[in-house]
Parts: C-alpha cells; sequence; structure tokens
C-alpha cells in the first residue's frame, strides 16, 4: 500500500491538490446571489405557510438558473427557467 501510494505521488504531482498555488477570486455577485439563495432555502424548510414555500422555492431554482448562465451555460438555464416556471405554475393547482 505504501509502495502504490509512493508510486503514485511519483506519477501525479500532488501540490496542486495539497496546497493550491492559484487563489481564485469569485464575484461579489454570485456571492449574493448564493447567500440570497441560501436564505430562501432557510424560509422554504422553516414556512408553515405553502406560498411563501413555493415562492421561496421559486428565488432557489431561478438563482440556480441565472448561475448557469453566469457560467456560460445558456442551454441549462433556459431550461432551468423552463422548468421552474412550470413548478411555479402547476404546484399550486395541486
Amino acid at each position: 500500500l505504501i509502495l502504490a501510494f509512493v508510486r503514485l505521488t511519483s506519477i501525479y504531482d500532488l501540490t496542486d491538490i495539497l496546497w493550491p498555488t492559484q487563489i481564485y477570486y469569485i464575484p461579489i455577485y454570485e456571492v449574493i446571489l448564493v447567500v440570497m439563495m441560501l436564505v430562501a432555502l432557510g424560509i422554504t424548510i422553516s414556512t408553515n405557510n405553502r406560498w411563501t414555500a413555493i415562492a421561496a422555492l421559486g428565488v432557489v431554482g431561478y438563482g440556480v438558473a441565472i448561475l448557469f448562465a453566469f457560467y456560460g451555460a445558456p442551454d441549462l438555464s433556459i431550461t432551468q427557467i423552463l422548468v421552474e416556471t412550470l413548478t411555479l405554475i402547476m404546484l399550486p393547482l395541486r
């Protein structure tokens, strides 16, 4: 087992995994969006009102669609918007 680990570490340089050499920048608008989604998730879990839970769940879904758009996946973003819209229309009818 030790020889296999030594062999793997000699093949692959694990220094970037253990200690990254780059610090990645996260834009503030993404942080704000994720915080809004987490707040909406907390509201969804903690509320007793069905309409409030549906609206907060919609905020989470549309937030995911916006994140998809930020990361350059317009096809996923459009799909998420369509699914979220249908969910928000069909869920209250239940």
